[in-house]
């Protein structure tokens, strides 16, 4: 009971951050009374790859075990956590007096589960010379389930960062500087093209809130935030504001789009804590410079019609196209009405809006 405690509160600290997976392992160890352990873990199929994490010291293993491991537990699937050996006798794999290919220091081997990788616990017992005796073994079998939701929390918890880790990177890849914010204006997120802009030239975090260096537009983005928190639940998806504005003496000019996005997992009485704010901001800080071949293969256009376009795309009208690229004015309206017609548009305009938004390889000229 003592030991169940113990291993909860174990949990807790893991669950909370207030320990990492190698100190938690070190508190295994301790628990068990073994010397050292670790977690193994690999690709079904993969047992080359192993990933693994100590109490102290690495320990040295074979690697026959591992593959010997992988192929019993993707043969047997096991559909809750055990000892490895015992699972193994259970599917026929391993005598009753035979511990090959285990170890051979005798560890005790626990399987946690398969999804997404094989992952054991491997308890040691290599300065414990009569080994794991069955009250060992029925002590630790009775921890098992504890061990595992630990390990479960482990995976939760590196699951999340890494989903976090793939949004981040996929939101500072795109060209356009994106602010996320609550109803009050406090910044929650910047993605890298809006980290470039919040340099006090046209906006700037005071407090932890995002100011916009234009009196006028400041107000009118104060009073659109306050208006977001005002809304109904059933509202704030509808919300949208369009703003532009140019800045002096740089004459920089910004484009905003200031949409409200409702949180669904939270519907609380205070109702600014269930919606957020995302503040979308054009610049000419931020270009997009994609290649003529990109945009050949994402719009499916030819070779000639992908230089039309980048050229339309570097400023220039159908005029000076024509003549950067040799061509008549016939035949450029001629690539014109195909790439109009290829793209979905009816007019220049559309046709930069709907180029402007493809997300290829951009830059950032300031």
């Amino acid at each position: 009971m003592q030991i169940a405690a113990q291993l909860a509160e174990c949990i807790a600290d893991l669950q909370l951050g207030a320990i990492t997976p190698a100190q938690w392992l070190q508190r295994m160890a301790g628990l068990t009374q073994c010397q050292s352990a670790f977690v193994i873990s690999w690709t079904p199929g993969k047992p080359e790859f192993p990933n693994t994490s100590y109490s102290d010291e690495p320990v040295e293993f074979d690697g026959q075990w591992v593959a010997w491991a992988d192929k019993l537990i993707r043969q047997c699937k096991p559909e809750r956590p055990g000892l490895l050996d015992d699972i193994a006798r259970t599917a026929g794999s391993m005598q009753e007096s035979d511990t090959e290919p285990l170890p051979n220091h005798d560890p005790l081997i626990a399987y946690f589960d398969s999804d997404p990788a094989i992952t054991l616990l491997v308890l040691g017992s290599h300065t414990r010379p009569e080994g794991w005796n069955d009250d060992n073994r029925k002590q630790i079998t009775m921890l098992l389930p504890a061990l595992f939701k630990a390990h479960l929390v482990h995976k939760k918890l590196s699951r999340s960062d890494d989903t976090i880790d793939i949004a981040n990177n996929a939101l500072d890849a795109i060209p356009r500087a994106i602010i996320g914010m609550t109803p009050k204006g406090e910044l929650v997120r910047a993605n890298n093209a809006a980290r470039n802009l919040l340099d006090g030239t046209s906006f700037r975090v005071e407090n932890g809130k995002l100011i916009i260096n234009d009196s006028k537009i400041m107000r009118q983005f104060s009073g659109k935030l306050a208006e977001l928190r005002s809304l109904a639940p059933e509202s704030i998806s509808q919300f949208i504001w369009n703003r532009s504005f140019h800045k002096e003496p740089d004459a920089h000019h910004y484009q905003l789009a200031l949409r409200g996005v409702a949180h669904e997992s939270w519907r609380l009485e205070s109702n600014p804590h269930d919606r957020f704010a995302l503040l979308v901001i054009g610049s000419p800080q931020i270009r997009i410079s994609p290649k003529a071949d990109q945009l050949r293969d994402f719009y499916d256009l030819s070779n000639a019609q992908a230089r039309v376009v980048l050229s339309l795309l570097e400023g220039n009208d159908v005029m000076t196209s024509a003549a950067k690229l040799s061509i008549s004015i016939n035949t450029i309206r001629s690539h014109m009405r195909a790439i109009y017609a290829k793209l979905g548009v009816d007019n220049q305009r559309d046709l930069l809006r709907v180029l402007l938004s493809t997300l290829v390889d951009y830059r950032d000229t300031r």
